[in-house]
Order: structure tokens, then sequence, then C-alpha cells
């Protein structure tokens, strides 16, 4: 039976709470889990931290989904 984890955030790779998702997803990966990490905004990063965004990365939504919410808000 294999592990799963899937973290929940509005950004990945980016900021605090981005780079947090990012390094709690190399971790868990390490120690064996098929680890996912949904987000909604997308943020330029530093091209060191792409190949790990790629691989974990599932956005839901596009850049109109954020910009409606943020007029309907």
């Amino acid at each position: 039976m294999s592990r799963r984890l899937l973290i929940i955030n509005s950004v990945l790779g980016f900021g605090s709470t981005g780079n947090i998702v990012l390094n709690i997803a190399r971790e868990y990966q390490q120690n064996g889990y098929e680890v996912k990490a949904a987000y909604d905004r997308n943020y330029k990063v530093s091209k060191d931290k792409l190949p790990d965004i790629k691989k974990y990365e599932k956005r839901i939504g596009n850049d109109i989904d954020v910009y409606s919410h943020l007029i309907y808000s």
C-alpha cells in the first residue's frame, strides 16, 4: 500500500508558506510518500526550485479564477 500526501496552500515555492510546503514535500518524498502540492497562485520562483515544483505541483484553477475571486471578495 503506497502512502500519499496532498498539501494545500495558495502558493508553491514562493514566500514563507510556499517554501515551507516545498520543504515538507521534499521531506515526505524522501520518506517514501507520493506527494502532490495543490496551489492556486502562480508566482515567479528561482530556477533552482523549478524541478521540485514541476514534480509536486497540482494547480487548482487558473489566473482568471484568481482574479474573479479577488473581485468577488
